[in-house]
């Protein structure tokens, strides 16, 4: 019950946001990336640390912003990397103004969503980011990303940090980078 009525008033709040100015950029001309994961809960993500080097060897400014589904995170919150934790959201799943405030100050040319759940607190962070292009897997009933991956249907949910997860959201990214390689943007 609590679910459907935090999706609830996330689709009230995303009726009422003001339309933002959408535009589709070629990876080469993307510089600052927000990049959204799902952490597992001993928050060791080392493919986190490989797609960062890659994007980084690319040359993008990359900003973090993962989800640990416990109480408290062991992360400190650092100026590109923040760690969501439950006592950071609100009651019907919106992040607190606290700890998304600096974070949605900031302009990216694209946000990058790399998790394999639904997550609400992180579509929020996606629906309020400051990025002309937003991107990920494909969210059933949602519009809140510009170019989505639909990922093979009937997939079962995964565990976090398992191999396949892993593979998966790997998967996803070259997919991503692979289209976005494919954009003729105009500056």
């Amino acid at each position: 019950m609590k679910k459907k009525i935090s999706r609830f008033f996330f689709n009230l709040k995303r009726k009422k946001l003001v339309r933002r100015q959408k535009k589709f950029l070629n990876y080469a001309d993307i510089q600052t990336v927000l990049l959204l994961f799902e952490s597992n809960l001993n928050e060791k993500n080392p493919y986190v640390n490989q797609i960062l080097k890659q994007l980084e060897a690319d040359g993008k400014k990359v900003t973090l912003c993962g989800y640990v589904d416990k109480k408290m995170s062991e992360q400190p919150t650092l100026p590109d990397f923040y760690m969501l934790d439950r006592s950071q959201i609100g009651l019907f799943g919106e992040p607190k103004t606290a700890f998304v405030a600096p974070l949605l100050e900031r302009q990216f040319d694209v946000v990058l969503d790399l998790t394999l759940s639904d997550i609400l607190s992180l579509h929020y962070i996606i629906m309020y980011a400051n990025a002309p292009l937003k991107v990920g897997r494909k969210i059933e009933n949602c519009d809140i990303l510009d170019f989505m991956i639909d990922l093979k249907d009937g997939e079962k949910p995964m565990a976090v940090g398992n191999e396949d997860y892993i593979a998966q959201r790997v998967y996803l990214l070259e997919q991503i980078i692979f289209y976005l390689k494919s954009i003729k943007s105009h500056k």
